[in-house]
């Protein structure tokens, strides 16, 4: 499991990357349909199951558009934040880890019949 996370945090960072740069200059959000797209050539994205890595992008995607609720809200009414919202950031490169979500897609159904759960 710690090895599956640790290619969880390296695809949240590599597409968090991605997403960073277009945002700081102005080239618009890459949401999530776009970014899926660009990182499945990537070993990042390749080191977990397909779904898996769609639900990283999924979480990144939610991070995302949590920020720009944030920066809405911030600019009607300052008084609701102790300071202005802030990108997603990137997690620790060291010892990082992120979270990795099966869906019952990804789970092997023979094994789930038999009352087992099998990644």
């Amino acid at each position: 499991m710690d090895e599956l996370s640790w290619h969880s945090k390296n695809l949240y960072n590599g597409a968090n990357y991605l997403i960073r740069q277009n945002f700081i200059y102005g080239h618009g959000y890459l949401n999530y349909n776009r970014m899926d797209k660009l990182m499945q050539k990537t070993e990042p994205y390749r080191a977990l199951p397909a779904k898996v890595s769609q639900q990283v992008l999924r979480g990144l995607d939610q991070n995302w558009q949590s920020f720009f609720a944030a920066n809405q809200a911030y600019k009607v009414n300052q008084e609701k934040f102790l300071g202005k919202p802030k990108i997603p950031k990137y997690k620790n490169t060291q010892q990082g880890r992120h979270l990795l979500v099966y869906t019952q897609q990804s789970l092997s159904k023979v094994a789930l019949k038999q009352g087992k759960i099998k990644l």
